[in-house]
């Protein structure tokens, strides 16, 4: 764990109804999007569904709501929601007997990334403040993707076209960059660009001392411990990625 610098970055954690820092009912449905949530995607290891938490009675939702809460609180996520179900597909036209021929899915606890949505939103709110992510990032960016990003290219070809100017570009690709992130470097850019502390830690916890089981024949394997990596279907997987190529 990194040192966090700081004292007068603490937040005074209230357990008190009227707390902005915590959730009533009301804020977390709407923060989490419970009521909007998809059905039909698979659950992971949990075997927790959608369905299930979208038909939740108002006590347990009620109880999620505290649990959440107490994440916050705390800034720790549990380690029962940071335990990830691989399933391998076989790529087209790929020979099975070789471990690369093979595209996992990683399957997470859907209240982990029900807990996730109410994170982002925090980190968004700060993250807006400092005009991140920068203008020029469209992907894992909200309302934006990267056909946004290829109208803008297409927009300065033909306004360098009609000015008789060259137009050149240069494409790089990244392999395996989920597999690749530096996680202490992701806390310490995080402390640079002054987030609150309580969001730092909540990611540190959020990244490390994940684990991950690989799923094949209907049977889960022994849980494993993932020593550099991130999970690319994580909600906040996108901040890790967004900040490697941020100086720091």
């Amino acid at each position: 764990m990194l040192p966090l610098p700081g004292k007068n970055q603490e937040w005074s954690m209230t357990s008190e109804p009227n707390d902005p820092f915590l959730f009533t009912l009301a804020r977390m449905e709407k923060s989490s999007g419970i009521s909007h949530i998809k059905i039909n995607k698979a659950p992971g290891i949990d075997s927790i569904t959608n369905k299930m938490l979208k038909n939740l009675p108002l006590q347990i939702i009620l109880k999620l709501t505290e649990i959440f809460n107490h994440t916050l609180k705390f800034r720790h996520i549990p380690n029962c929601w940071k335990t990830a179900r691989v399933l391998p597909v076989l790529k087209p036209g790929k020979d099975p007997t070789h471990p690369v021929s093979y595209r996992s899915i990683s399957l997470l606890p859907t209240l982990s990334k029900l807990g996730e949505k109410l994170i982002l939103n925090r980190y968004l709110t700060h993250a807006r403040k400092f005009r991140l992510p920068m203008p020029q990032q469209f992907g894992f960016t909200p309302k934006l993707s990267t056909n946004n990003q290829l109208f803008r290219v297409v927009e300065h070809i033909n306004e360098w076209e009609n000015s008789n100017l060259a137009t050149g570009a240069i494409s790089l690709d990244i392999a395996k960059a989920f597999d690749k992130v530096w996680i202490e470097d992701l806390i310490h850019k995080l402390i640079v660009y002054k987030f609150p502390r309580y969001i730092i830690e909540i990611m540190q916890s959020y990244l490390t001392n994940r684990h991950f089981t690989v799923f094949v024949k209907n049977s889960d394997s022994t849980p494993r411990k993932l020593q550099a990596h991130v999970h690319q279907v994580g909600i906040l997987t996108p901040i890790s990625e967004i900040f490697g190529g941020y100086p720091g």
